[in-house]
């Protein structure tokens, strides 16, 4: 895995970082386990940890240049991110002197 979180602990954003040469604008779509995750369009994307399991992440990247001739998209897809999600049951840490009365 790339990232391994505890149920309900804040995930590090994932982002890319992506550059154009020909003038065109570039789009973001994130997508977890291969499903397009709604409204997720940013360079920057959190993890949710609401749920324990195995997810896998990447993001679509979108190339548009209008005055393009012909095609004036091209699209290329990240790498996938693994991300762990496990239970928190009985996993907290303790910790402290316990000494006995006399």
């Amino acid at each position: 895995p790339d990232a391994v979180y505890s149920k309900g602990e804040i995930a590090t954003p994932l982002s890319v970082t992506a550059t154009v040469s020909d003038g065109g604008v570039l789009s973001y779509q994130w997508y977890k386990d291969g499903a397009e995750l709604s409204g997720e369009k940013n360079q920057t994307y959190t993890p949710k940890t609401d749920t324990v399991g195995t997810s896998k992440y990447k993001v679509k990247i979108t190339n548009t240049l209008a005055s393009a001739t012909g095609n004036t998209t091209a699209e290329i897809f990240s790498g996938e991110i693994t991300i762990i999600v496990k239970d928190t049951d009985g996993t907290g840490d303790i910790s402290g002197d316990f000494n006995p009365q006399p």
